[in-house]
């Protein structure tokens, strides 16, 4: 996760938010995917159900998000060659799983708006994601920072649906401007 401030936490810091509610003002939209070799071990390979060598072996091969969503250099033939998966139905299930983060980018390009509001939360109690929780604790109040969070900071595996429309989809990065409005 990676945070931008508009200036620094100085005296005013919130430290201490248990059992507060605070109220944000948000503006959230996709972000690039721009993974690296870790990022994808982190994020995608995990639900994959592959071998444990499978982290070993994208390391050793550089598979980061460009070279994942990449048809040729993420072929069957690399899947099966390259690491060993023999079984044909995994080869597949692999390369579409993979195949679908780049429809993804497509469908949902990065500088898409897919949410703005002001709400409140407890911070800590599994109401928001991880990004906002982890932030929320080092703004003062008035402060605006903005938010670029990996998918699992985010939404993860599942992404973002509201009644049946996909308004983040699955691994995707995203991006929060995000301003703390109150605590009380």
């Amino acid at each position: 996760m990676q945070v931008i401030s508009d200036g620094g936490v100085t005296e005013g810091q919130i430290k201490n938010l248990r059992g507060k509610d605070v109220t944000v003002e948000y503006i959230g939209s996709i972000a690039a995917r721009d993974w690296g070799v870790e990022d994808v071990i982190a994020c995608w390979l995990p639900d994959q159900g592959l071998p444990s060598l499978a982290p070993e072996l994208f390391r050793a091969f550089g598979i980061d998000s460009k070279r994942l969503t990449n048809s040729t250099k993420f072929s069957v033939k690399f899947i099966r060659e390259g690491l060993g998966i023999l079984k044909d139905a995994k080869q597949t299930t692999l390369f579409e799983a993979a195949q679908d983060l780049k429809r993804s980018e497509q469908t949902h390009m990065y500088g898409t708006i897919f949410d703005k509001n002001q709400f409140t939360f407890r911070p800590g109690k599994g109401q928001v994601i991880r990004a906002f929780d982890l932030a929320i604790t080092e703004m003062k109040i008035g402060q605006t920072v903005s938010l670029v969070a990996r998918s699992d900071y985010a939404y993860g595996s599942k992404g973002l649906r509201v009644m049946g429309n996909v308004l983040v989809p699955p691994y995707a990065t995203v991006q929060y401007n995000v301003t703390l409005v109150e605590v009380k």
